[in-house]
């Protein structure tokens, strides 16, 4: 008997604390409003995103193309040069 009044007394106190937590749960809008902004947020940090990457690439472009034609140069003299020891200058 002493056993079923202790496990009574456990559904009384969980069955009460469940009410208490169900009546004071309630979530403000604010926080609602919050959630409901989150695909908006999202969608704006990707085109932010989006734009600084093609802002980015193009400066790369830019230095790769300037970098590239140094590059020939280079090779271009490199190749006079090897040129200039199979010739003979006779």
């Amino acid at each position: 008997m002493k056993y079923l009044s202790n496990t009574i007394k456990m559904t009384l106190v969980v069955g009460v604390l469940f009410f208490g937590l169900a009546v004071f749960s309630k979530a403000d809008d604010s926080a609602i409003n919050q959630i409901k902004e989150v695909p908006g947020k999202v969608v704006g940090f990707i085109n932010q995103e989006i734009a600084k990457t093609k802002e980015y690439q193009k400066e790369q472009k830019d230095e790769m193309k300037y970098q590239w034609m140094d590059t020939k140069e280079d090779f271009k003299d490199l190749f006079a040069s090897i040129k200039g020891f199979f010739i003979n200058k006779e």
